[in-house]
């Protein structure tokens, strides 16, 4: 009995000291808008703290100046028109008599001025520091939260807590953003406590609250957590994707509940909806798309809407002449302007526009969505595969920002609200090579020659150069915007060169037509032209810069004719091959190999002749030496390939070598390091065999680090580096391309449709 009465007293001390013991946040001004909550100071994370930072915009640094230990509060308070002012309380036991400038006295207590103006008071061994004196004259008359009526509920949040750092922040602060994604408490709560994991770029956050019936969040309520579809269908190119799991009848219920207006009896929903299992909203810089998902494609029904319809890339866009599918969820209400849309099996797309879907379906055709990004489906593997609601944003700047994707989810249950924000670093921070689409572009006409991606010397960006088949020039950037365009007398029949005439760093262009060459500055006007003598015959253009000076010749063939100008179009003088025995058959060729130049002339009867740079015939070929492809350089010798399918070689001193080959080569290209060979269906790149479908191939070219192949048939563009097939490929392309580089980054431009131009960022 003695021993249960000791027992019985030291639990009633025990509770005693229990009651009498005494909060941190008891001693919070009222009001807090904010508040950062730090169990022990000694065992703090950093990186959280200045990814807390971060998020709200608040310079933490002056916490570290009175040797914090143990429990730290922070709290920020509307104290004067549109400004918070930080409040800061932690436990303390040295004195503060002889660290600060000067103190006044406050109803019998002192208030400490420091040399950073902050104003300090210390009692209980917590020490009470803020910039507003005001604030600090609230702890002293006991003028605290702790009267306040919402100062349970805050209460209880603390008491919950369970990392070392949380965050409690109430529904009027709309200063919150987690990697510059704005945080909306009110939807949620009166208050939510935020709690944090962060390593590095590897980011947990954890929100929570007591939810009461008139939240938006409420619209969750009892939905299933399901798996979504819709990644298959996003393209990579996609800013932001938010995604609901959807059930009609607990949807329906949970929008009455919530509008509660005399005027509205119940608010009905479309019936099309009976059948959906997912809604989202899918944005794509400026463009906004809806999406659902059907239970079953044969629950598709929209027909009795639908009033026109037209094919792009063999899929169905239709155009709706009424719109019902209007739904009062979240942000979704932009549905009322959609006039469009097309199907994936299950999956349904609206959008304003046609050409937004056309987007959606090339980067589908291309492979371009997420389902088939391999940095995605890493971070696949590390966020939950079944949801209520989520969003996925997308980082373009990826490398900059540290992290490409952010995953955030928001659910509810038993009337607790939760959101949670993840992220991970990126899998691979070096330059990883991805095919993104950059610019998709109709015109009314179609294309007629070979775009060409050319430097725009006063923006420092590429643009792109092209003729329609009203023989209208156009430049255009890389937003689709047209710059410029001027009608021209007939169509381009070279390539499109860049010079720097007047070697000032700005740029002119330069092809031939039927009648002129022509050079023309940045802004389309004629600064040069030549008229090209009157003939039927083919005309051929090429322009060389021996020594990379700007020193350039431009070079006009046809028939037997050779003329040689410079960059001002003077006849050079010196030039001895201006006559030829023989009618020209292709546009000469500048081989620069050991610092000597070769410039290769072919004629109909497959023959060639090299000459050096003043014309004169540099090496003495064989006569029964015959062509089927051009020349090129390689291990620094002339490669070609002969007629009698051998790979022909060619040394500085003229001596020839011959290499059957087993299979039927159909063409070859090469550079210094690469021999590209094309036969019927294998493309092989020095050492390595890459198997492609037969059909009817252009000639394979190489650009850097690039080999491309268009199969003319399927009219599907290749691309492969020396090793492998480059990734997402092959791409639709009609006919023509070009390759750009700028500042290390590819970007390949194509003919998509007739009139159709696709520009692609490679890598």
């Amino acid at each position: 009995m003695k021993r249960l009465y000791i027992i019985l007293i030291l639990l009633i001390i025990s509770c005693s000291d229990n009651e009498q013991k005494k909060l941190m946040i008891e001693d919070i001004p009222d009001d807090p808008v904010l508040t950062i909550l730090i169990k022990e100071y000694e065992n703090i994370n950093y990186q959280t703290l200045e990814f807390i930072e971060e998020s709200t915009g608040f310079d933490l640094s002056l916490i570290e100046n009175y040797k914090p230990k143990g429990e730290m509060l922070i709290s920020f308070h509307n104290t004067s028109k549109n400004m918070l002012d930080l409040f800061l309380i932690h436990e303390f036991s040295d004195t503060l008599s002889n660290k600060l400038l000067d103190s006044i006295s406050y109803s019998g207590k002192n208030i400490y001025i420091d040399k950073n103006s902050n104003y300090l008071t210390h009692q209980n061994n917590l020490l009470y520091l803020s910039k507003n004196k005001l604030l600090i004259e609230n702890i002293i008359r006991n003028s605290t939260y702790k009267s306040n009526i919402e100062f349970e509920k805050f209460q209880k949040l603390y008491e919950n807590k369970s990392k070392n750092i949380s965050l409690i922040v109430k529904e009027n602060y709309d200063g919150l953003a987690f990697k510059d994604i704005t945080q909306s408490v009110e939807k949620f709560s009166e208050f939510m406590s935020y709690e944090f994991e962060v390593l590095d770029d590897e980011i947990n956050i954890l929100g929570f609250a007591e939810s009461d019936k008139n939240r938006k969040v409420q619209l969750l309520n009892n939905l299933t957590k399901s798996k979504t579809d819709f990644f298959d269908i996003i393209p990579t190119n996609f800013t932001k994707l938010e995604r609901i799991s959807f059930e009609f009848s607990e949807i329906k219920k949970n929008l009455n509940l919530l509008i509660q207006d005399e005027s509205i009896i119940t608010y009905e929903i479309d019936s099309v909806y009976q059948n959906v299992s997912e809604i989202g909203e899918l944005i794509i810089e400026n463009d906004t798309l809806f999406l659902l998902n059907f239970i079953d494609a044969n629950e598709i029904n929209l027909s009795e809407a639908m009033t026109d319809s037209q094919l792009y890339r063999g899929q169905e866009i239709i155009e709706l002449s009424k719109n019902n599918f209007q739904i009062d969820l979240f942000g979704f209400n932009k549905l009322k302007n959609f006039k469009y849309f097309t199907k994936f099996e299950k999956l349904v797309l609206f959008a304003e526009t046609k050409d937004e879907l056309e987007n959606i379906i090339l980067n589908f055709r291309n492979n371009l969505t997420l389902s088939m990004q391999n940095s995605f489906n890493e971070f696949r593997k590390k966020i939950p595969s079944k949801s209520v609601k989520f969003a996925l944003y997308n980082y373009k700047n990826a490398k900059e920002f540290g992290n490409q994707f952010i995953y955030t989810s928001e659910e509810i249950s038993n009337n607790l609200s939760y959101f949670s924000l993840f992220t991970s670093p990126n899998e691979n921070k070096q330059s990883i090579r991805k095919l993104e689409l950059v610019l998709k572009t109709k015109h009314s006409k179609e294309i007629l020659i070979k775009p060409s991606l050319i430097k725009n010397h006063k923006t420092n960006d590429l643009n792109i150069l092209f003729q329609d088949s009203d023989n209208k020039i156009i430049l255009s950037d890389l937003n689709g915007n047209k710059i410029w365009s001027k009608n021209f007398e007939s169509k381009i029949i070279s390539d499109t060169y860049q010079i720097d005439m007047y070697q000032n760093n700005r740029l002119q262009f330069v092809f031939l037509t039927v009648e002129f060459l022509y050079i023309l500055d940045i802004k389309g006007n004629v600064v040069k032209k030549v008229r090209n003598k009157e003939s039927g015959d083919e005309k051929y253009l090429s322009v060389f810069d021996y020594d990379k000076n700007k020193n350039y010749r431009l070079i006009v063939q046809e028939g037997r004719n050779v003329s040689m100008y410079d960059s001002k179009l003077n006849v050079v003088k010196g030039f001895k091959g201006t006559k030829s025995k023989k009618n020209i058959n292709n546009k000469m060729d500048h081989i620069r190999i050991l610092n000597k130049d070769f410039l290769i002339q072919y004629y109909d009867d497959k023959t060639f002749t090299i000459f050096d740079r003043r014309g004169r015939e540099r090496i003495k070929l064989p006569k029964d030496l015959k062509y089927e492809s051009t020349v090129f350089k390689n291990k620094n010798k002339l490669i070609f390939l002969s007629e009698g399918n051998e790979i022909v070689k060619i040394d500085i001193s003229g001596e020839v070598s011959y290499q059957p080959y087993n299979d039927k080569i159909n063409s070859i290209a090469s550079n210094q390091d690469l021999l590209v060979i094309l036969t019927n269906n294998k493309l092989v790149i020095n050492e390595n065999e890459f198997k492609i479908p037969y059909g009817n191939y252009t000639d394979p070219k190489i650009n850097k680090d690039y080999i491309s192949l268009l199969n003319i048939d399927n009219k599907e563009l290749y691309l492969f580096n020396n090793t492998k097939k480059i990734d997402r490929f092959p791409i639709f392309s009609s006919k023509f391309f070009d390759f750009s580089t700028k500042e290390k980054q590819t970007f390949l431009v194509v003919v998509g449709d007739e009139n159709e131009l696709l520009c692609y960022s490679v890598d």
